[in-house]
């Protein structure tokens, strides 16, 4: 006999299972991609935590600028910079950070530094990853993703079992 209320109850079932599994797969699929992508396109957010838990701000002499790249978009040049500051300690180090437009050498520029690895810097109060703490969005995406798609398998299970 088919058609009466407890199969209607399986198939609906059998449908939400579907559903949070295909949901939870998209999720976790396309958030981890787009998380990559902003990753490797516009670097790690380790970088920003690093610098804001224990980054030193000090002035730093610009040395050189080299364009690297045109933004058509906003008619914007890409320089990488090359800088030299003195750390806390009195130690010279010389690195490279990269900005929109250029500065004239010999100009200051006010940066925070990792003192446990210098050359990793960034211009005071700006992001040193393209897309910054944005990053995390996808992650979030993904992370939320799998409930969903562990709840659908455990009920895509319990469906088969049933049946």
């Amino acid at each position: 006999m088919s058609g009466g209320p407890l199969d209607n109850t399986r198939e609906f079932h059998r449908l939400w299972a579907t559903v949070l599994l295909g949901l939870g797969a998209a999720c976790s699929f396309i958030g981890s991609v787009v998380f990559a992508f902003f990753t490797a396109v516009g670097g790690g957010v380790w970088e920003e935590w690093a610098l804001d838990q224990h980054g030193v701000t000090t002035q730093a002499t610009v040395e050189g600028s080299t364009m690297t790249d045109v933004d058509s978009r906003y008619r914007r040049h890409w320089h990488d910079l090359t800088v030299t500051f003195v750390d806390a300690a009195g130690v010279s180090h010389r690195a490279t950070m990269s900005r929109p437009g250029t500065v004239a050498p010999g100009s200051t520029l006010t940066i925070d530094y990792d003192p446990q690895q210098p050359q990793r810097i960034r211009r005071h109060g700006k992001s040193i990853t393209l897309f910054g703490y944005f990053t995390l969005i996808p992650l979030a995406v993904a992370l939320l993703g799998l409930p969903l798609l562990v709840l659908g398998a455990l009920q895509w299970r319990r469906q088969r079992a049933a049946a």
